[in-house]
Order: structure tokens, then sequence, then C-alpha cells
């Protein structure tokens, strides 16, 4: 079972329940509003659809409309949504991996090179509990992340103290409760094996499991990615039934070792169902000596270093093609957009918001139509380009990827 003192940030933080419970009740009024704004869209492209109709249930016919824009958490590796699933050997740095592409969204930067969103990251930890903590603090030391800059409030760990059954219905309802309070955008689940109490070669079994995974990936809104082991005698998938694949919207698979002389690693996409598969990306794997707090070596209780494997990227070409990316994005924003990225050089409250945008992309009659204006501004700039961060109080903040756009642009501007 879980007990509150689970859930905790990477320095022992507590997380204050109710403000999160308060957040997640703003955020469902933010969802209905932004739904009715989408519903008022959608009746107007109706009125101009010729043939459109819909029955009583709700079914419509088909008709040409706008395509569908995939959103990233990390660009093109991990989508924004689904049930995602990532296996590998033992051995090959699947939770060194995992841990990489917690820290790289609940921070902002960049994975194996590539943008990244900043995003809340809630992670299920079941194996390697004991040194869990040491691999996110060497990830820190390694890329230089200062204490403010500290993931404190956008990576919740569950599990480090206890057993979790996701195929446990009161577990699992107690699990949910508490991840629809905090909202996370990706939830990391490390590993299959460990949350699940059935037997994972039987279909009917599995797909219980798959189920709860595909209502927390519903009810939460976000991406939920699953670290699994792969068949004993089949190591090209994840061991057990078929219907892990089948049902899973995405697949990546990792090969190569981790050691005490590191290592390279390489992800591959086995299946994406609404993009297509990512070439393979290549991590290296670094051995860290960790510091304590106050920045001595950290020591055991024989004197020897403490340790721990920090994944990054093999190509540095590829993260200075992830650095041009982003500079590039500023050339794609309107007059407008630039203008408020720049206004954002220090928090803007819901206020000052309210008052810029009436004046900037004229909403000021409060109309669906103005809505629905302010609506694709702020989601270009939030969700599509990872740009701009919104907060429970409606404070707009830059987000690392933002930053970086407006100082690259910034420099070069005052450069030039």
């Amino acid at each position: 079972m879980i007990n509150d003192n689970q859930t905790a940030d990477i320095f022992d933080k507590p997380f204050d329940i109710e403000a999160l419970a308060n957040e997640a009740i703003e955020h469902n009024a933010r969802l209905i509003s932004e739904r009715d704004d989408l519903q008022a869209e959608i009746n107007e492209l109706r009125g101009v659809q010729r043939g459109y109709t819909e029955n009583a249930e709700g079914a419509g016919m088909f008709a040409l409309t706008s395509l569908y824009s995939p959103k990233w958490l990390i660009d093109g590796i991990m989508p924004a949504r689904g049930l995602h699933s990532m296996f590998a050997e033992s051995g090959a740095g699947k939770s060194f991996t995992a841990i990489a592409i917690a820290m790289s969204v609940s921070t902002g930067r960049p994975f194996a090179g590539l943008p990244v969103k900043k995003a809340k990251v809630a992670y299920i930890v079941t194996e390697g509990r004991s040194g869990f903590r040491n691999r996110c603090m060497g990830w820190i030391q390694h890329f230089g992340i200062s204490e403010a800059d500290a993931p404190t409030q956008t990576l919740m760990i569950i599990g480090e103290k206890g057993s979790v059954k996701l195929d446990n219905e009161p577990q699992a309802r107690r699990i949910l409760t508490t991840l629809e309070a905090y909202r996370p955008d990706l939830l990391i689940i490390d590993t299959w094996t460990q949350v699940f109490s059935g037997d994972e070669n039987k279909q009917i079994d599995v797909m219980k499991l798959n189920s709860v995974l595909q209502t927390f990936e519903k009810k939460l809104g976000c991406a939920v990615l699953v670290i699994d082991h792969t068949g004993h005698n089949n190591t090209d998938r994840a061991r057990g039934s078929k219907c892990k694949f089948d049902v899973a919207d995405g697949v990546i698979s990792l090969t190569g070792k981790v050691g005490e002389d590191a290592g390279v690693i390489t992800l591959s996409c086995d299946k994406a169902r609404d993009t297509a598969n990512f070439k393979p990306v290549k991590l290296q794997a670094n051995v860290i000596n960790l510091k304590e707090l106050d920045g001595s070596e950290g020591k055991d209780m024989f004197g020897r270093p403490v340790t721990t494997i920090v994944m990054d990227t093999a190509d540095p070409a590829a993260a200075a093609k992830a650095d041009k990316a982003v500079k590039q994005v500023w050339g794609k924003l309107s007059e407008v957009e630039q203008g408020f990225l720049m206004l954002l050089d220090k928090p803007l409250g819901a206020n000052e918001w309210a008052d810029w945008r009436s004046t900037n992309i004229w909403v000021n009659g409060g109309s669906t139509a103005d809505r629905s204006r302010s609506s694709r501004f702020l989601s270009k700039l939030n969700y599509k380009l990872g740009l701009v961060y919104a907060d429970a109080e409606g404070v707009m903040t830059l987000t690392d990827k933002g930053r970086t756009v407006l100082d690259l642009n910034t420099w070069e501007r005052c450069d030039g």
C-alpha cells in the first residue's frame, strides 16, 4: 500500500496535496472552457461542410478538416499522449534511460540532442528503489542543474517505500486519485513486471493491466511510458503476451550494454501508431562520481567513491542540430508572438495577460470567437511549440525552450 510520505520530490519536500487538489479543480474548469471553445469552432465548421449529418448518438459522417498535428514531449520520440512501452534485456540501461527521459522532461533540457517540452512527470519506481535518487542526483550534477532549477515540483516519485500493484483495483484507484491531483504530463512506470500480479503469458491477465493503463492515460490526459523486459527466448520484443505490443501506441527497444566501463546503447522505434518511426538514437552511458549537497565527494562506508550512470547523447552533432532548430523557431513566429515572448522576460500575471491580449489579439468582447482566437494564440506558444507555461493561477512564464529561443535571438539582434 502507498502511504502519504511516498509522494515526494527529489529533495524530500512533501507536496501540498490541498494545493494540488485546488489546481486539479482549476485545471478541470479550464478544460471545460477549452471544450466549449472547440465545440463552437466545430459548430462553425459544420455550418459550411456540405452534406454533414449527425445522429442522436453523436456519430457524424466524415468531412475534410484541418490535419491532426501531433504534440510532443520529446521531439519525434515521446508524444504528449498515448500508451507507450520501452523494453530491453537486463543490463541495457532501461531504468537509466527512463530516468534521463523523466529528468529531461521535468527540467525542459534536451534529450539525446532533441528539443523537449518542459512538463510535469510522475515516476512509479518499483525496481532499484534504493539507488533511484542517486541516479536522479547524478543526472542533475552531470548537466550542471542548480538547486533552484531542479525539478522539485515537476517530478513526483511514487513507490519508493512499498510495493505497487496496478492490477489491484484499490491500489490503482488510490494512485489515480493522487495523480489526478498532481496532473502529470508524463507517467513513467518502471517496470511492468513489478506492478503486475497476473500471468504475463495470459492475454486475459495482461489486458486487465492494459485496461488500467489506458484508463490512467485517458483520465490524466498524459503520456504513459511503461518499462519492460525482453522475453527469455525472444529478445526482440517484450516478454509475455503479444497483446502488450498490439495495444501500445508506441514501442521503443534498447540494445547495448551498460556497465562499469559505461557503453553506448541504441534506442529504436518498433512501433508508432500515428507517426513515422523515428530514426535510431544513440546514448552514451557516463559513469559519475556523486557529490554531497555541500559539494564534497560522496564516499561509501569503506571510503570508496559513490557512483552512478547518466545517459547523455552519444552524438554531439545532434545536440548542435537541436540548438539550431530551437533558434530557427524565432523566425517562424509573428511579430505579435515575438513581442509576447519578450514581454515574458518577467512573469506575466493573469490580469496583465488579459490587458495585453485585449490590445494585441483583439479579445475585447468576450465572445466565443474572441476566446477561440486567444486560445489558439496561447495553444501555439504553449502546447505546440512549448515556449510558454501557464500555472494554475494564470501566471505565464517562459519555459526553458522559450528562454533559449528568446536569449539566442536577443543576442543575435544585439550583435547585428
